[in-house]
C-alpha cells in the first residue's frame, strides 16, 4: 500500500462525529428509541412462559380427567345394566311385566337424567319396559345399529358395549334359570363427557387469566427496576459509536449492566489499538495479494508436452506465498529447460527472492547451453542482494528433445530420482554442489559440475524441494524421507508425470493426517511416453527467397516421406511440435494468445508481429469453431513447429488438424480492397487476413486424420502500411 493510502486510512479512523464517518451512523437509530421495550418483551415471555405451563398441565389434566370419567361411565352402566338385568327376571316371568318395569325405569330416569336409553324387551324384541308408557308393546332390535365400543372393563357373557354417533349403551341379557328370556339396554349420550370437561375447562380458563395478570405486574415492576441503567448505557454505546472511544460508561449497581459497562469501557479503549492494527494489516493483506499474484504468474499453468516427453508440475505454498520456484521452458535446438529452486525461508521474503530469481534466469537462459555455467551466472547476480545466511538450492536440467538426454547441474538441491521402465527401478543422481549465495567469491562455481542422465520409453524423472520428503506424520517424528519417494514412484509411475502430481500430493496428504504443511511442497515430472517414437532432428531445407507470400500449391514441403504431403506435415508436428487443445467454443479462443507467449521462438517478435500472428492465428481457429463445428462441445488441436535450421528467416509453421466440415479454398478469392463497396465490409476479412501475415497457406480436406492446415509464418515477408489520418 502506498503511504498516502495509509495516512488516508489513519485520517477516518480519527474523524470527528460531524464528519460523516462510518462509525458515526452506528449511533443515530438509538435517538429515536428501541421500537420494542425489554420491559414489554421480558413481561410477554413472562406471561407466554406461564400460559404455555398452566395450559400444558391442563391439557394433561384434561386428557386425565377424560379417561377417569369415561372408566367410572362405563362402569356405572355396567352395573345399572346388571341391576336392571336381575330387576327385569322375575318380572318378564308375569303376566304384566309392564306395570313393574314401567315404574322402575320412569323412576331411574328421574333419578339419572344423563341416561339417555333405558329399556327392556322380551325374548320376542317387544319393550316390556320403558321409562314412556307409550313405547310398550313396540318390536326393538336392541343394538342393531350399533357398532362395538372397545371397552376396559370385564363382561359377562352376553354383555356387550355398543356405540354410534350420539350414544354409547351397554346391552345385557335378562335370565332365568340359564335361559336368556329378554334384554336390557342403558345408554347415554357421547356429549356428557364432553359437557363436563368443558366446564372444568372454563374454571381453568378464569384461574389461567388471574395468573397472567399477576405475571405482568409482577414483571413489569421487576423489570423496571432492573433495566433502569439501560438509557445510561444506550447514550454512552452511542458516543462510542460516533467515534469517542475516550468516553467511559457509568452505571451503577452490580448487576450484569454494570459488568457490561465495564466490558464495553475495555472493549472501546482496545478498539483505539485495533484501528491502527487495521490499517497495517490492511496494508500487508494487500502486499500479500499481490505477491501472491506474482507468483502465480511466474509458474507455469499448464503441461509441457513436446514430442514423446511430458513435463508437468506441482506448488503448494505453507503459507499465502512461498519460496519454491519451477518452470520449463523452450530453448533453441529443440531443447527444453527444466528448473526447480527452493529459497531459504517460507512466505513473503522467499517470494521476493524467488522472483528476482525467475527474472534473472529469464535473462540468462537463452545465453547459457551449459546448467553449470547459467548457474554460477546466477550465483555471482543473486549473491550480492541475498541477507547474509540467505541462500538458493536449484536444480537446472537440460532435455534434448531428440535424444531423450538431459543434461544438469544442482546446486545444493534434493537428489532427482528416475523410475526406469526397463528394470522396474528408481535410480538416485545426487550432486556435490552447494547453494547460491551460501558462500560468496565464486566458491559456489568451483562446486558445481554437468551431469548427464539419459532417459529411456517408459522412463519417468521427478525433481522436488525438499518440502516433499520432510513432510512429518501426525505424530510430528517421522519424515516422509526419500526413500518413501522411492517406493511410491515405483508403485504408481506408470501412470505419467500428471497422474504422479496427484498421487504424491493425496499421499502426502494421508501421510500429514490432514494436518498444515510445514514447508513449501513443490514436485515436477518428466516422463516418455513409450506408445511415440523419438523424431531425430531434420533440417527443412528453405532459402530467404521463398520467405514471400506465395499461392497455396506451392507451399513449403515437409521431409520426403511415403505418406501423403498432409499427413507428413503433421507427423513432423506430432513428434517435434509444441501443442494447443482447442475447444470449439469462440470464448476458448483467448487462449491462444498466451500460449504464444510462452514459445522462445516467438519472444523476439516486436508487438505489431505478434498481434498480426496473434489474430491471424485467431481467425483460423475461430473459422474452424464456427464453420467447421458450429457446435462447442468438440476440440481440435493446432502445433507450433519452429525451423530448426535457422537458414532464413521463417520462424517455422503452426499445423492445425480439425474433424470439422471441410472448407474448399478454391472457392475464395482475395478481396479488393480498392473496391468501395469492399471497404464498407464489417466482416468476411478472415482469411484476407490469414494470407496476408502468413508468407504460405496449406489446406488439405478430409484426410484420413481429419481436415489438416499448416500456416508458414515469416515476419520479414508481412507488409506493413502505415496509417496516416487526414
Amino acid at each position: 500500500m502506498r503511504r498516502n493510502e495509509i495516512d488516508m486510512a489513519n485520517s477516518r479512523s480519527q474523524m470527528r462525529p460531524d464528519e460523516g464517518s462510518g462509525l458515526g451512523t452506528l449511533g443515530q437509530p438509538g435517538r429515536s428509541g428501541p421500537r420494542w421495550g425489554m420491559r414489554w418483551i421480558v413481561s410477554a415471555v413472562a406471561v407466554g412462559l406461564t400460559a404455555a405451563a398452566v395450559l400444558g398441565v391442563g391439557v394433561f389434566q384434561e386428557r386425565s380427567t377424560r379417561r377417569a370419567l369415561t372408566d367410572e361411565l362405563e362402569a356405572r352402566l355396567l352395573l345399572e345394566a346388571r341391576n336392571l338385568s336381575l330387576a327385569s327376571s322375575s318380572a318378564l316371568l308375569s303376566d304384566f311385566p309392564e306395570l313393574t318395569l314401567h315404574p322402575l325405569l320412569k323412576e331411574k330416569q328421574a333419578r339419572n337424567p344423563e341416561f339417555a336409553l333405558l329399556v327392556v324387551v322380551d325374548h320376542e324384541s317387544k319393550i316390556q319396559g320403558h321409562p314412556e308408557f307409550r313405547r310398550l308393546g313396540e318390536t326393538l332390535e336392541v343394538g342393531g345399529d350399533c357398532a362395538s365400543y372397545p371397552s376396559t372393563q370385564e363382561l359377562d357373557p352376553g354383555e356387550s358395549f355398543l356405540q354410534d354417533d350420539s350414544h354409547l349403551l351397554v346391552v345385557a341379557p335378562v335370565e332365568y334359570q340359564g335361559q336368556r328370556i329378554g334384554t336390557t339396554a342403558v345408554g347415554i349420550e357421547r356429549g356428557y363427557i364432553d359437557r363436563i370437561i368443558r366446564e372444568a375447562r372454563l374454571k381453568l380458563l378464569v384461574v389461567l387469566g388471574a395468573f397472567l395478570g399477576l405475571a405482568v405486574i409482577v414483571s413489569f415492576v421487576t423489570m423496571t427496576g432492573l433495566l433502569s441503567p439501560i438509557d445510561d448505557l444506550r447514550r454512552g454505546l452511542e458516543r462510542i459509536g460516533r467515534g469517542d472511544l475516550d468516553h467511559a460508561i457509568e452505571v451503577r449497581g452490580r448487576t450484569e449492566l454494570g459488568l457490561l459497562a465495564n466490558t464495553v469501557n475495555t472493549m472501546a479503549a482496545e478498539l483505539k489499538v485495533a484501528q491502527e492494527e487495521m490499517v497495517e494489516k490492511e496494508r500487508l493483506a494487500h502486499e500479500l495479494d499481490l505477491a501472491r499474484e506474482i507468483q502465480s504468474r511466474l509458474l507455469p499453468h499448464e503441461r509441457r508436452v513436446t514430442g514423446p516427453f511430458v513435463l508437468d508440475g506441482s506448488h503448494q505454498a505453507a503459507f499465502e506465498v512461498g519460496g519454491d520456484y519451477y518452470d520449463y521452458f523452450s530453448l533453441s535446438g529443440g531443447r527444453t529447460g527444466i528448473v526447480v529452486a527452493d529459497v531459504a525461508g517460507k512466505g513473503l521474503a522467499g517470494c521476493l527472492v524467488m522472483s528476482m530469481l525467475a527474472a534473472l534466469l529469464k535473462a540468462y537462459r537463452d545465453r547459457y547451453d551449459s546448467p553449470k555455467e547459467l548457474l554460477t551466472q546466477l550465483d555471482e547476480s543473486l549473491a550480492p542482494d541475498l541477507r547474509p545466511g540467505a541462500f538458493v538450492t536449484m536444480f537446472y536440467g537440460i532435455l534434448d528433445e531428440s535424444t531423450g538426454q538431459i543434461c544438469f547441474a544442482s546446486a545444493g538441491h534434493m537428489p532427482t530420482l528416475v523410475y526406469r521402465a526397463e528394470k522396474g527401478e528408481v535410480e538416485e543422481f545426487r550432486t556435490r554442489g552447494i547453494p547460491l549465495g551460501a558462500v560468496r567469491g565464486g566458491v559456489v562455481a568451483r562446486t558445481l559440475h554437468d551431469e548427464t542422465v539419459q532417459l529411456g520409453p517408459g522412463d519417468l524423472l521427478i525433481q522436488y524441494t525438499d518440502g516433499i520428503n520432510e513432510t512429518l506424520d501426525v505424530t510430528g517424528e517421522t519424515q516422509f524421507e526419500i526413500e518413501g519417494m522411492r517406493t511410491l514412484l515405483t508403485k504408481k509411475s506408470t501412470l505419467g508425470p500428471t497422474a504422479i502430481l496427484d498421487v504424491f500430493r493425496d499421499e502426502l496428504e494421508t501421510w500429514r493426517g490432514g494436518g498444515p504443511r510445514q514447508d513449501d511442497e513443490t514436485l515436477v515430472a518428466l516422463g516418455w511416453d513409450a506408445s511415440i517414437p523419438l523424431t531425430p532432428p531434420q533440417t527443412i531445407p528453405e532459402s530467404r527467397e521463398e520467405a514471400k507470400v506465395v499461392p497455396i500449391d506451392s507451399a513449403l514441403r515437409p521431409p520426403s516421406s511415403t505418406a501423403p504431403e498432409s499427413e507428413r506435415w503433421l507427423e513432423f508436428a506430432e513428434a517435434q511440435g509444441d501443442r494447443i487443445v482447442l475447444s470449439s467454443k469462440v470464448e476458448a479462443m483467448g487462449s491462444i494468445e498466451p500460449w504464444l507467449r510462452r514459445r522462445a521462438d516467438l519472444e523476439d517478435l516486436d508487438g505489431i508481429h505478434f498481434d498480426l500472428l496473434y489474430t491471424a492465428l485467431y481467425e483460423a481457429c475461430t473459422n474452424i469453431a464456427e464453420h467447421g463445428y458450429g457446435h462447442p462441445n468438440a476440440e481440435f488441436v493446432m502445433w507450433w513447429l519452429p525451423e530448426r535450421s535457422r537458414t532464413n528467416s521463417l520462424l517455422g509453421r503452426f499445423v492445425l488438424v480439425d474433424h470439422g466440415r471441410a472448407f474448399s479454398p478454391d472457392n475464395w478469392t482475395a478481396s479488393d480492397f480498392h473496391d468501395p463497396m469492399v471497404r464498407r465490409r464489417t466482416r468476411g476479412f478472415g482469411l484476407d487476413i490469414i494470407h496476408r501475415v502468413m508468407c504460405s497457406v496449406n489446406y488439405w480436406p478430409t484426410t484420413s486424420r481429419g481436415n489438416i492446415t499448416v500456416l508458414a509464418f515469416d515476419p520479414t515477408a508481412v507488409e506493413i502500411k502505415e496509417v496516416r489520418h487526414a
